[in-house]
């Protein structure tokens, strides 16, 4: 059901009585979840809608909100103001959160619970005809929240913030978030979630990309950016109008100029994909710009792929659905696009003349504490550079960190068994690697307890290999393990110079 409704509004007394309505009710993921006996995110499933109607009670506050907020479907006024209250009802109204229609009490906004937020957006726009139509929580934006450091600090960026989440999660650690969105009804959007979850440390500020906050700079910066390569201007969260990746290009070129000595920023983004590895042109985007950078990329899809995916909400309109394909596979033929990428970008700047740039393929698995990873792979580097020499790396006590998990296996070849090894990452991002035999001999004794050296000497003689040659080894390892955020540096023994 598509409901026409205006951009809904920020009255702090109104969002203080729905606040205390919802946490009455419990409408939180596990009280969802609770009712709905579903596991996992419910919003996301299409088609369950009949499943979920049949399991809620008709009655309470809990079920009257659910209908109106999550399944779309109308509620009687009479019963709306019985299970919710007058004073609630009234308070939902005056947000612009409900409206009557054809007799019946409908949810104007979608109101989706995320971690301990919750976040109001516009229904989906099934007909495809509203330009300023204020998407919801999406795996861009959970992608872009788990690659966010969780630092305290003074002053935050988030930059194109459409519904606000980014801006909420933001403001836990932030003295001050600035907001910035070209899109006056997601500005709206951003300040009624502000006021749902009592964040009075949100500003919000109209204006195209960085123009908004020029000649500022900020101790975070967050970005989800209308990234999507794409012949459209048909929504303004999705398309730049800028043609190719010039979007992406322009936003991770000037990004770094917003950020305080030290500071981070993450943004999404999307590139013409140019030869098998996929972080090419990123990095070329990212050349001089006096940032440390960390490149995750999601994937590759060719044109097809991406013109279906982005145009799947057309999908019960067959003829609709296949003219929008082929006018953006159409599209994607005169620019010579035959691949797309898709990623996260990371940067700390640093100035000076020796930045790095990294990159690795972000799993699509599940991610727990990831900002603390996150965190990790800039800091790693730094410390597998004042490990610069054998000698250090030996008086080092370094230790796998929390979640890391070894695993060797044997499996049967035609040569006989063969014995392989891997290691994995249950918290933070579930990076993986694979071993080899003495690799992971060593690294199942790095917790800590021992200097790096005496490991080396011990396995040395248990296998009569040469300690110079396991030494160099071992300490490349060690530094591969802190550059990726498999290990940490837990001491260097005394003595040993820390060059």
């Amino acid at each position: 059901m598509t409901v026409d409704a205006p951009p809904p509004r920020a009255d702090a007394a109104s969002a203080a009585t729905v606040r205390a309505l919802l946490e009455r009710a419990h409408y939180s993921r596990e009280g969802i979840q609770g009712v709905l006996g579903a596991s996992g995110d419910v919003l996301s499933r299409k088609g369950e809608r009949p499943v979920h109607l049949r399991r809620l009670s008709g009655e309470g506050p809990l079920d009257a909100l659910i209908r109106l907020f999550l399944l779309d479907v109308a509620v009687e006024p009479r019963d709306a103001e019985r299970a919710l209250g007058t004073e609630e009802l009234e308070a939902l109204a005056a947000l612009g959160m409900v409206l009557e229609q054809d007799g019946g009490l409908l949810g104007a906004v979608r109101l989706v619970p995320h971690g301990l937020v919750l976040v109001a957006s516009d229904l989906p726009d099934k007909e495809g005809v509203h330009p300023d139509h204020v998407a919801g929580v999406h795996r861009p934006s959970v992608t872009l929240a788990d690659l966010t450091v969780r630092r305290d600090v003074a002053r935050a960026l988030d930059m194109g913030t459409g519904c606000g989440i980014q801006a909420l999660l933001a403001a836990q650690h932030a003295e001050r978030v600035v907001a910035t969105d070209v899109n006056e009804r997601a500005l709206a959007f951003a300040e009624l979630n502000a006021a749902l979850n009592d964040l009075k440390n949100i500003e919000t500020r109209a204006g195209s990309f960085f123009e908004p906050v020029e000649g500022e700079t900020f101790e975070l910066v967050v970005s989800n950016p209308p990234y999507v390569i794409s012949p459209e201007i048909a929504y303004v969260f999705r398309d730049s109008g800028l043609g190719r990746d010039r979007v992406s290009e322009r936003l991770v070129g000037e990004l770094p100029g917003f950020l305080e000595e030290g500071a981070f920023g993450t943004i999404m983004a999307s590139w013409i994909q140019e030869g098998d590895e996929p972080s090419t042109r990123p990095r070329a985007w990212l050349e001089g710009k006096q940032c440390d950078v960390w490149i995750l990329h999601t994937g590759v899809e060719d044109a097809l792929t991406t013109a279906a995916a982005w145009n799947r909400d057309l999908e019960t309109d067959e003829e609709r659905y296949a003219e929008a394909m082929d006018r953006w596979t159409g599209y994607f033929r005169e620019e010579r696009i035959d691949a797309l990428a898709y990623g996260s970008i990371i940067l700390r700047r640093r100035s000076g003349d020796a930045n790095w740039v990294r990159s690795r393929e972000l799993p699509n698995e599940p991610r727990e504490r990831p900002s603390e990873h996150v965190e990790r792979l800039f800091t790693g580097p730094d410390a597998a550079e004042r490990l610069a020499t054998d000698e250090v790396v030996a008086a080092s006590r370094i230790e796998l960190v929390e979640g890391a998990t070894l695993e060797r296996q044997l499996r049967r070849g035609a040569d006989g068994w063969l014995e392989s090894a891997d290691i994995t990452l249950s918290v933070g991002i579930p990076f993986s690697a694979e071993l080899d035999g003495f690799t992971a001999m060593f690294l199942a004794q790095l917790d800590g307890s021992h200097p790096v050296g005496e490991i080396v000497t011990a396995l040395a003689r248990e296998h009569d290999a040469p300690e110079e040659r396991l030494l160099a080894s071992g300490a490349e390892i060690v530094r591969e393990l802190l550059r990726d955020g498999f290990a940490v540096v837990s001491a260097i023994d005394s003595g040993t110079p820390a060059s």
